[in-house]
């Protein structure tokens, strides 16, 4: 039967029984509403705004009271001027309240009362304080006591309405509460009714949609669980059969996308490594002549010293500075595609023993050109040691504290801080040289890629020192980032993790693990 019926059929049974059951219901809740409805309108139209009413003429009222404090105390006009927009409010607060009464007469001894009180507070208090004027000197001991007796009787009739009001209010409830319990008896044994037939005819229904969801379900975790073979059996109602016929197929494209993908990266893999080794070889074809073209031009200036005039000795120091910038640029490419290949051995790293080995070495260069280097921070306790490739650490740092000198002014200064925690090492480069223009931050890292205001002041470089720090960086799993603001200089900022790329712990003595 399961073959031939379809899950609509299944729940259209449902429905016509749901649909019968809630008209009947419906028809019995329209009557229990009619009855209801005069308790709601008499909630919502009269009782709440009366309440509301009675609430908004006791804060017009206090706040009156409260100005004219306020004048008292200061003699400002201006306090007179809001007691009195107050006390207008009022009576104009006051009329839903007024409505109501005229339909419940009970009620009007009390407002009547109410508006007594607040006439009398504002005859025998009020304007005669007034009257007295306000600021230093005019507290009169027994005109105020006057005034306090004065309106505690505006609220004591205030709270007898507002409890009167409670009253109905309850009374209406109870009413509709009454009206509410019968009705929902009624419904809710026509609801049992409905319910049992439902949960019948349901049974049989789920017990028919059960059994295939659920092969469906198993055949969904297989193939999450990496089970590419799995496949969902054509059993159950016809919405269910085409669902697993469509899983399948699901399953045997995504199969086919699969091995699409490894082929395309094994492709990939293949051209990036044949990308890095045709650079690799190019850039060492090329190191041989441009050293050997260098040696002439030099022997070539040595021979002719004294023969060459002013145009010819030009000629030869552009020669030489442009094979200088071939060889800068040779030697950039084979430090890049070195330090874009996998770390093969890690080393337990010092990294402040690292820092003062490359300040050391810049130390002269930089002071040729007036700059100062200085590690300006170290962590207090001991520093943990880093699991990593030393040579590519170091090139890392050495080309950031290089650029930093090299961007910097003629008597600046580049300061190293060094922080440390349980995860992680971090090494920041501070210079206050040039900075880099805001534009061209977004391109930093790309290949060849150098800031405009370098390139206009003819800072030399080939631009693949960020590039080489950053693949560096990213093969340790770490993070490095750059801020600059132009004209005060840049911030760069390397974090590593202490336990290696691959994240294992430092173990032993040893002073290198091979990465795995």
């Amino acid at each position: 039967m399961s073959r031939k019926r379809s899950v609509r059929q299944l729940l259209q049974t449902l429905l016509v029984i749901n649909t019968l059951a809630v008209l009947l219901v419906g028809v019995i809740g329209a009557l229990a509403v009619n009855q209801t409805t005069r308790t709601v309108d008499t909630l919502s139209q009269e009782l709440n705004p009366a309440q509301q009413s009675n609430a908004r003429f006791m804060e017009a009222m206090l706040d009156s009271e409260t100005e004219l404090r306020a004048f008292l105390i200061s003699g400002e006009e201006s306090q007179l001027a809001d007691y009195r927009a107050a006390l207008d409010l009022a009576p104009k607060v006051e009329v839903d309240l007024q409505i109501y009464v005229e339909d419940h007469p009970e009620l009007a001894t009390l407002v009547a009362a109410l508006d007594r009180a607040a006439k009398a507070w504002v005859e025998d208090f009020a304007a005669e304080a007034i009257r007295i004027g306000g600021g230093p000197g005019s507290y009169r001991p027994a005109l105020y006591e006057l005034g306090v007796r004065r309106f505690d009787a505006i609220k004591k009739v205030s709270r007898e309405i507002a409890s009167e009001l409670q009253a109905d209010v309850v009374e209406a409830r109870a009413a509709a509460q009454d009206t509410m319990n019968a009705t929902l008896g009624l419904m809710a044994a026509i609801g049992l009714l409905a319910a049992l037939g439902c949960s019948a005819l349901g049974w049989w229904a789920l017990r028919s949609i059960r059994q295939p969801l659920s092969s469906l379900e198993e055949m969904v975790d297989r193939l999450a669980s990496g089970e590419r073979e799995a496949r969902a059996p054509d059993v159950g109602p016809t919405e269910i059969r085409r669902l697993g016929v469509a899983l399948n197929e699901l399953a045997e494209e995504n199969a086919r996308v699969r091995d699409l993908e490894f082929h395309m990266q094994q492709q990939l893999m293949e051209v990036d490594r044949a990308k890095s080794e045709f650079v690799s070889n190019v850039s060492h074809e090329l190191r041989t002549p441009l050293t050997s073209i260098s040696g002439y031009l030099e022997l070539l200036e040595e021979s002719l010293q004294d023969q060459v005039d002013a145009n010819q000795a030009e000629m030869l120091a552009i020669a030489q500075r442009n094979v200088g910038r071939l060889h800068d640029l040779i030697e950039d490419l084979l430090a890049l595609s070195s330090a874009e290949r996998l770390p093969e051995l890690l080393d337990r790293l010092d990294v402040i023993s690292l820092i003062d080995g490359v300040v050391k070495d810049l130390r002269f260069s930089a002071g040729s050109r007036g700059v100062t280097i200085s590690v300006a921070a170290v962590p207090a306790g001991p520093m943990p040691v880093v699991l990593a490739d030393a040579a590519q650490v170091h090139r890392a740092i050495l080309n950031l504290v290089s650029n930093a000198v090299k961007f910097s002014r003629t008597g600046g200064e580049v300061q190293l801080y060094v922080d440390a925690s349980d995860s992680e090492v971090e090494v920041r480069i501070v210079d206050h040289g040039i900075g880099i223009p805001k534009a061209d931050q977004l391109k930093l890292g790309e290949r060849f890629y150098r800031a405009s205001n370098a390139v206009e002041e003819q800072i030399p470089g080939t631009g693949l020192g960020l590039r080489m720090v950053q693949s560096i960086v990213n093969n340790h799993h770490g993070s490095f980032f750059v801020t600059s603001v132009e004209g005060q200089g840049t911030t760069a900022t390397l974090r590593l993790p202490v336990n290696g790329p691959s994240g294992e712990p430092q173990t032993g003595e040893q002073t290198a693990t091979p990465r795995r």
